[in-house]
């Protein structure tokens, strides 16, 4: 039988083998005891978050409430896509605290946390009501071949405001820097049901069709013996459900004060009047057409 003291024997060597798989697999920088702990990454009312600055050394979004509506700031305070927003800020709000890979800054270089290097990290600025805090992400673990389960979880590296670096399980969701990436698309999003009124077309050649409360379309001046293709006439009432935009133009671009139309689309509802107007197909880029929106009050 195996003695005691071979028994301790091999013990140790497991213990030891156990060591230097452990030390292989993990980064060369973590001297840090990774141990799972609870809590939250970021303690921070997310409600009272008023501005958002997310920067990769390459580009730099602003978010923050203007009058009430979150705007893009490099986008001449455009509004911004707040489904992407809500995104993001529920990934942040509620995520776990996570293990500590590193209690000191050191090392930081090799987590991907510092400027410089093989890639810049990211930096999440939100300003809220109990004041101001940093998330900076750094670089992603994956697992190794080999590890055989030992060595820290797959995830990323973080660190809050100047505390130790973390690995977390989950990425932030929706995190770009890039401003261009961050305004809506959504231009309009009007149900054809609340449209009563459509009218289409450029200078002689516009006509204008309605619809009456039972779904019945009928042609303005129509002769008698006109009738209105009810398919063409639905297509044209929803064209306005979900009206995306591909990018925003700038004047030189054909946008601003410079643009011209060769087309309108007009839809009237209980007291609101959308003027749309359309200019010529780009070849260019896929044969999409530039559009100016008018939004206004209308006691139609």
């Amino acid at each position: 039988t195996m003695s005691k003291k071979t028994l301790m024997a091999l013990v140790v060597v497991l213990a030891v083998l156990v060591a230097a798989m452990w030390m292989k697999s993990r980064p060369a920088v973590a001297p840090g005891k990774a141990a799972a702990e609870s809590g939250l990454l970021m303690p921070v009312d997310m409600s009272t978050v008023n501005a958002i600055t997310i920067e990769d050394g390459a580009s730099t979004t602003h978010l923050a409430q203007v009058e009430g509506v979150w705007c893009v700031a490099e986008e001449n305070n455009y509004p911004a896509d707040l489904d992407r927003l809500r995104q993001m800020m529920r990934s942040l709000d509620g995520m776990e605290a996570g293990q500590i890979a590193d209690a000191g800054t050191d090392h930081l270089a090799e987590f991907g946390l510092v400027p410089g290097g093989e890639s810049a990290p990211l930096h999440i600025r939100l300003e809220h009501g109990q004041g101001a805090t940093v998330l900076t992400l750094g670089k992603t673990r994956m697992p190794q071949s080999g590890e055989m389960g030992w060595g820290p979880s797959p995830g990323r590296y973080v660190r809050v405001d100047d505390g130790p670096v973390r690995l977390i399980k989950e990425d932030i969701r929706m995190v770009q820097a890039d401003p261009g990436q961050w305004w809506d698309r959504k231009l309009l999003e009007v149900a054809a049901d609340s449209i009563r009124k459509v009218t289409a077309g450029s200078g002689d050649s516009a006509y204008v069709i309605e619809r009456d409360t039972n779904g019945t379309y009928t042609l303005a001046g129509a002769a008698e013996d006109e009738t209105v293709d009810a398919g063409a006439a639905s297509r044209l009432f929803n064209a306005l459900r979900s009206l995306r935009a591909e990018k925003m133009l700038s004047e030189a671009e054909g946008g601003g004060a410079k643009f011209t139309s060769n087309a309108q689309y007009k839809a009237v509802t209980e007291g609101v009047s959308y003027l749309v107007q359309i200019g010529e197909a780009r070849s260019d880029e896929g044969g999409t057409r530039p559009v100016q929106i008018e939004v206004t009050a209308t006691a139609e």
